[in-house]
């Protein structure tokens, strides 16, 4: 089941990352090349779906987070004072 559910999160992260390298058709193609080789090795990939599929999820959001930016420098020069007043 978390093989399958590992595929549902492919087909967004293969559009957020692969954007104009792969076509809809090419997206659908490998997406069908993971199902066939996941089918094929489900003994051996069976214990490490689920952490597979929550660093799949952790991925997609990481990559839909707006990029940091850090904090906007302040106004003015850093040594700038203020007059006595």
């Amino acid at each position: 089941m978390c093989q399958l559910l590992c595929l549902v999160v492919l087909w967004p992260l293969f559009e957020r990352v692969g954007g104009g390298l792969l076509s809809r058709p090419g997206r659908w193609g490998a997406l069908y090349l993971v199902a066939v080789a996941g089918w094929v090795g489900r003994d051996a990939l069976a214990p490490v779906s689920p952490p597979l599929l929550a660093a799949l999820l952790l991925l997609l959001l990481l990559l839909r987070l707006p990029p940091f930016r850090g904090s906007a420098p302040a106004s003015g020069p850093s040594d700038h004072r203020r007059p006595n007043g």
